[in-house]
Parts: C-alpha cells; sequence; structure tokens
C-alpha cells in the first residue's frame, strides 16, 4: 500500500485508493465496502491481494456492485492457480510472473545438474551468487549497480538504493481454467517503457 502511494503519483496517475482488511476476513464483505466507497463512477482497476476462494469471492462482489467491470489484477501467486479464472469476474484478469522461457532453461539446467526440479528460492540464490560473481569477474568487486543481467526469472538490476529491479512478465487468467496466458513479455528494468 506504501508503495503505490509513492509510485503512481511519480508516475502522473491518480493517488491509489487502497482498502485493508483482516487477513481472514469476509473478502466478499470488503469487496462491497470498497464499491461503495468507490461512488457511482466505479474503478478503473482492482489490485486483489488475494488467492483461491477468497479472490474469487472477492472478484464476484466487486463485479456485482460495481457499474461496470474493473480490470482485475493480483499477485505473482496466481501462476499457481490455472482454475482461478474460471471465476467470470476474473477472467483475463492480469497478473505479474516470471518470464517463463528463461524459467524453463534455468529449471533444465538446475534439473540436469541436481537430478531434481529446483526449490523455488533456488532462483534467487542463483542470482546473488551470479552478481557476486560478475562483481569478482569484473575486478571492480562492486555490485554491478545500474547493469540490466539476465537472472534465473528473468531480466534483474540492481539500483543505487540497493534495490533488485525485476522485468516481470505479465499474464491473464484463462477463463477456461487452463494455463495463464502470456501478453506482454518481461522488459529490461531501467530501460524505456519498463
Amino acid at each position: 500500500a506504501g508503495a503505490l502511494r509513492a509510485k503512481l503519483p511519480a508516475l502522473g496517475l491518480p493517488a491509489p485508493f487502497i482498502l485493508l482488511h483482516a487477513r481472514l476476513g469476509d473478502s466478499a464483505a470488503a469487496a462491497r465496502q470498497l464499491a461503495e466507497q468507490a461512488g457511482p463512477e466505479g474503478l478503473d482497476a482492482v489490485m486483489l491481494g488475494l488467492s483461491g476462494q477468497r479472490a474469487r469471492a472477492a472478484a464476484a462482489a466487486l463485479a456485482t456492485a460495481l457499474p461496470a467491470r474493473p480490470r482485475f489484477m493480483g499477485p505473482a501467486t496466481w501462476a499457481a492457480e490455472p482454475g482461478l479464472g474460471t471465476e467470470p469476474a476474473l477472467a483475463d484478469a492480469w497478473f505479474p510472473g516470471p518470464d517463463p522461457g528463461v524459467r524453463a532453461q534455468f529449471d533444465s539446467r538446475y534439473q540436469s545438474t541436481f537430478g531434481e526440479r529446483p526449490p523455488r528460492l533456488a532462483g534467487i540464490a542463483y542470482d546473488a551468487a551470479a552478481l557476486a560473481s560478475r562483481s569478482v569477474r569484473d575486478g571492480r568487486n562492486t555490485p554491478p549497480v545500474g547493469e540490466a543481467l539476465l537472472g534465473a526469472d528473468g531480466p534483474i538490476r540492481l539500483t543505487p538504493e540497493g534495490l533488485a529491479q525485476r522485468g516481470l512478465a505479465i499474464f491473464a487468467l484463462d477463463p477456461a481454467g487452463g494455463e495463464p496466458r502470456l501478453i506482454q513479455p518481461a522488459p529490461v528494468p531501467g530501460a524505456p517503457a519498463s
């Protein structure tokens, strides 16, 4: 919530309306409360920080309570829930995720080396080791700040503030319940229009 409040105005976009609710609270009731506070003009887009049945309930409640269906967006965890798009309100909802082609290459190399599929965190460890290796290899003994690198999950760039920016692809939930559909490949962080 804090990051959205800071980032959107910096991009020239209106400040977001944010509704926080209890983690295990009634997501449909929270969605109806959001719709009431949105007013008669409704909402353009809604970022749901929910998964599974809770996301389905919130999206259905919002789609019913608002004058027009907003663009629903969700977290990267939606990639592990291919049936989520069968909820009519969530059909074609967007969510970010790692570049599937790059991740498949990493998974293949890991499996051929270790004989098993990598755990999800293996990609982060790989990226950290690759960044350290590049720092030493280039003789700088400092991290490659500002340079885009190809990590286990796609493009990554270290910022001067010490943060890692990742280029994530955008996917849409399949209304037929199949695999999510890639709608925009992962951009290189820091590149124009990223």
